[in-house]
């Protein structure tokens, strides 16, 4: 009796498991690129947030000593009280730019000179040209350069 029944056991064929492997593999392209956006997004906002605590620290220290002068890179980071930052800023401050090798672990700190001010530089991944982005504290001006 077994030999009446009539089954079809065809498998795949080579055309099939290559269009399946191919749509696999265009899926994990397009998730790899997004996962990498993410990555430099993620990167960025956190350097962003350090790079913020040091430009509120530094004008936290201007308005503690009431003469409005900011602190330099040494006194940030050996001060105590109020404008103390956290070891993971503090370690990060730099007087060099970051670069896109250092994107997530330098911070730059440049004492404005000319102006009763700082700025903190940071590496900003997710624009679209890569470059380093600096924030202004006191009466810094230029934000596109270390200078005042």
């Amino acid at each position: 009796m077994r030999n009446n029944i009539k089954t079809n056991e065809r498998g795949f064929t080579i055309v099939e498991l290559l269009v399946v492997i191919v749509v696999i593999g265009i899926l994990a392209a397009i998730t790899i690129v997004s996962y990498n956006g993410i990555q430099n997004r993620a990167r960025t906002v956190s350097v962003q947030s350090y790079a913020q605590e040091a430009q509120n620290k530094a004008e936290i220290y201007a308005a503690d000593t009431g003469n409005g002068i900011f602190p330099t890179m040494a006194e940030l980071t050996a001060t105590t009280g109020s404008a103390m930052l956290t070891p993971k800023v503090s370690g990060m401050l730099s007087a060099s730019a970051p670069t896109a090798n250092t994107q997530s672990t330098v911070l730059q700190y440049v004492k404005c000179t000319t102006a009763v001010g700082a700025k903190i530089g940071y590496w900003d991944s997710a624009a679209a040209t890569p470059a380093v982005v600096y924030l202004l504290a006191g009466a810094a001006t230029g934000p596109t350069t270390a200078t005042c």
